[in-house]
């Protein structure tokens, strides 16, 4: 199990515990993934908007970022998990 914590600014000063990782990630840094996943130009998005809207592509234009996954999945940045439902989590997906 790996969670990845998308989005900057880079969170320098906090250590996460496994299996939590940030990704220092910017709007522009997407929209450029983007446009060479795509070979051309997209539509210039608002940041808030860019990356909730695009998760479900990160898988294609981030693979780095997902070697060794069978699978994948996103939360949109206004659900938080807590210790208990993280661990309630945790569980389900180890059995």
């Amino acid at each position: 199990l790996k969670i990845l914590l998308v989005g900057s600014p880079k969170l320098l000063s906090l250590k996460l515990p496994a299996p939590l990782e940030h990704v220092n990630l910017t709007s522009q840094d997407v929209i450029h993934r983007l446009e060479n996943f795509i070979g051309g130009p997209v539509k210039k998005m608002g940041p808030a908007n860019l990356v909730i809207d695009l998760k479900p592509l990160f898988v294609a234009i981030y693979p780095e970022l997902f070697t060794r996954c069978e699978w994948f999945g996103w939360i949109d940045n206004d659900m938080m998990i807590s210790r208990v439902s993280f661990g309630v989590l945790a569980r389900g997906l180890h059995g």
